[in-house]
């Protein structure tokens, strides 16, 4: 089933790949709607848009809150912020609206326009001059939402937004104005449809079923545009496309969460002619260029060619020139091209450097042949700060499960990037890269796998062992989760790695480790036993028929009669009494969403991930390795993981392994609450303990 805090499963193009990891952590969701849980829809599902219980807006995305307390937006607001709420499967537009009532007093308001057609007021407002904190409660879902953002200007807020145990980043920009609304554009400033109508998402008819929208201008996008999909009739909405124009003409949408893509010519300014696919189906489509009546809407332009990178690894990334500014600004421009500049770089340290490793072998990154695919990682080098010219040892960070930049962001927490600087003051360099898809990173081909992510460790061991400043004979590897099962495989074969530091090494298969974190947050959560032993059921039934290849047809009918065998014991689940109807439609939302979550497993990186076991490589290592489990790490656990680690050690011939767990740490080593579900804390650094215990160990190796 499904789950989302470990990530990494499916999909057919590159950035599903990416996108596919953010959907393994089982999130606390709502059984059923009701009561706790809802079987394996995560909780960015729920609360974002996802369930097929939300249902587009049929009218104006905007509209008046008819609730004293609340603001109207309509009502010449104080101040608007906009941001994007990025699940791993749909993007969805975030408004933050202030305004004063008529004593005076601030007030202020969340909508997310795409699912929600009323505002919702606060009901804790805490803002000054550099922090924010805003909770609300969703009026749907009864889930409390809290935002924790600081104010780094008069237009840009960073924070969190904490939904239950999820916590995404999502900045906010202050918006002068917004784009014009409709229900047809969603505030896009470009639309493309098709012509069938769709019943699907309102009582009354939509002109079209299929959409994609494009935003390329503030506020909604400062850069890149951001281009989303639209299936009205199956609820679907803000599916991330990725989209590139071959040199023969031919555009291509792909679109990872669906396993679809669409591949078109435009046949005249306003029309695409092409195919539709998903999956083993493929039906001709034609999308035509939205135009509100009485109103033209300009075409894309053909997008421009940007200047190559430096080639020099001391020289951090730039931005774009002036004219690939302007061009990325007045047309629809959705690069492929290693040569996209890199953001994440603008804070890097003096004794930091940024650049694009070419992962085929040729070094830094500077051209790249028309014909060829996109092949690099885009790094940050940390030396440590000293007059000697003695090569210094060196780490690789490799980073945990779901699509992680190479600080391992999250919010103003950046875990890996202040592990390089203190690693650099002990005299460790170390060199970090955005995941592949992520940040500057090229996306991985559809057949990218957890075992194949070494041949891109193997580039970037190649790179540290040239690099005159490090000693090629000290190079380990530090590896977070599925990093950490990553330098265990790795280093299982390599005997030029010299030491291997792993926080939160898993130790069993990726099904049993998505069951333990269920079980673990049904605990915390108060779930009853009977109801935890059903949705484990459940679950281990959604992975067994993963592994099975099954048709369309078999899998539908497995689905159902799944849902058949264990209807009554989900009903009992279910608080409250409801309708023929309201249980007809509550059985076909779970049929969908099983089925979907089977779909999900599917793919290579899915299978590998859920069937492997990553205990035995532990039989085969060689080198002094330190492993820390956090006690209170829900994702990697420690009670299921470290027995496994224990018994494959027990069989090899390993002399220097140091196991140990922290008291009261959670997966990114920080200091958590007893009864937390989140991931991660606000505003709490990496544990003092955690980094007395590597500088005493590292010394030793070193």
């Amino acid at each position: 089933m499904n789950s989302h805090h470990l990530r990494r499963p499916p999909s057919t193009t590159p950035n599903s790949i990416r996108k596919a990891r953010g959907r393994i952590w089982v999130a606390r969701s709502l059984w059923f709607g009701m009561t706790g849980y809802l079987l394996g829809i995560p909780l960015c599902h729920v609360a974002m848009g996802e369930n097929p219980l939300f249902q587009p807006p049929a009218s104006p995305v905007v509209e008046s809150n008819s609730s004293a307390n609340a603001p109207d937006p309509l009502r010449q607001p104080l101040e608007t912020w906009v941001g994007w709420i990025e699940a791993p499967e749909t993007h969805l537009r975030w408004f933050v609206q202030f305004q004063k009532d008529s004593k005076g007093v601030l007030q202020g308001s969340s909508s997310t326009p795409e699912v929600q057609t009323k505002p919702t007021p606060f009901s804790k407002l805490e803002v000054t001059k550099d922090a924010w904190k805003l909770e609300w409660t969703d009026p749907v879902t009864k889930q409390v939402w809290t935002y924790v953002g600081n104010q780094e200007s008069a237009n840009k807020v960073t924070g969190l937004l904490v939904i239950g145990p999820q916590t995404i980043a999502v900045p906010l920009v202050r918006a002068e104005q917004l784009p014009a609304e409709s229900k047809e554009t969603l505030g896009a400033d470009i639309v493309w449809t098709d012509s069938l109508p769709s019943l699907g998402a309102s009582s009354s008819a939509n002109p079209f079923d299929f959409r994609f929208r494009f935003y390329t201008k503030p506020p909604y996008t400062e850069q890149k545009p951001r281009i989303l999909f639209d299936s009205l009739a199956k609820n679907l909405i803000g599916k991330p496309v990725d989209f590139r124009r071959d040199e023969d003409g031919t555009l291509e949408f792909s679109i990872p969460s669906l396993q679809a893509e669409y591949r078109a010519i435009l046949a005249s300014e306003d029309m695409m002619a092409g195919t539709f696919r998903r999956k083993e189906l493929a039906n001709p489509l034609e999308m035509k260029l939205w135009k509100p009546e009485g109103k033209t809407v300009p075409s894309p332009k053909k997008e421009k060619t940007p200047e190559p990178m430096p080639n020099s690894p001391s020289t951090a990334e730039s931005s774009a020139p002036a004219n690939t500014k302007k061009a990325e600004q007045d047309s629809v421009r959705i690069t492929m091209d290693s040569t996209r500049a890199d953001t994440s770089t603008r804070d890097l340290a003096p004794n930091e450097s940024a650049f694009l490793l070419d992962i085929r072998g040729r070094g830094i990154r500077s051209t790249r042949k028309s014909d060829e695919p996109p092949a690099f990682l885009a790094c940050t080098l940390t030396l440590p700060e000293t007059k000697s010219s003695a090569p210094v040892p060196a780490v690789v960070l490799l980073s945990t499960y779901g699509p992680q930049d190479r600080d391992g962001t999250r919010g103003t927490f950046k875990p890996y990037r202040d592990l390089a600087r203190w690693l650099a003051n002990q005299g460790v360099a170390s060199l970090r890269f955005d995941d592949r898809g992520v940040g500057a990173s090229a996306p991985p081909d559809n057949q990218f796998t957890p075992s194949k992510s070494i041949e891109d460790l193997q580039a970037v061991l190649a790179y540290l062992a040239k690099n005159p400043r490090i000693d090629a004979k000290k190079i380990g590897l530090l590896g977070h989760g599925e990093g950490a099962g990553t330098a265990v495989l790795a280093s299982s074969t390599n005997p030029a790695i010299s030491f291997l530091v792993l926080l939160a090494p898993p130790g069993v298969a990726g099904s049993e480790l998505l069951l333990s974190q269920s079980r673990k947050l049904a605990v915390l959560d108060g779930m009853a036993p009977k109801n935890q032993s059903l949705m484990e059921s459940i679950q281990r039934r959604i992975h067994s028929l993963a592994r099975a290849s099954l048709s369309e047809e078999a899998a539908i009918a497995e689905v159902q009669q799944l849902v058949i065998e264990h209807w009554e014991d989900l009903k009992l689940s279910v608080e409250g009494n409801k309708t023929a109807a309201e249980w007809a439609q509550l059985r076909k939302d779970l049929e969908s969403q099983l089925l979907s979550d089977y779909e999900n497993l599917r793919s290579p990186w899915s299978k590998e991930f859920l069937f492997n076991e990553p205990a035995p490589s532990w039989m085969l290592l060689r080198c002094p390795v330190l492993a820390v489990w956090g006690e209170r790490d829900l994702q990697i656990v420690p009670e299921v993981n470290r027995p496994k680690i224990e018994e494959s050690i027990a069989r090899g011939s390993a002399k220097s392994i140091r196991l140990e767990q922290l008291r009261g740490l959670n997966h990114w080593l920080q200091p958590a609450p007893n009864d937390s579900t989140r991931e991660s804390e606000e505003n709490t650094p990496i544990s003092d303990e955690l980094l007395r215990l590597l500088e005493s160990w590292i010394a030793n190796q070193l």
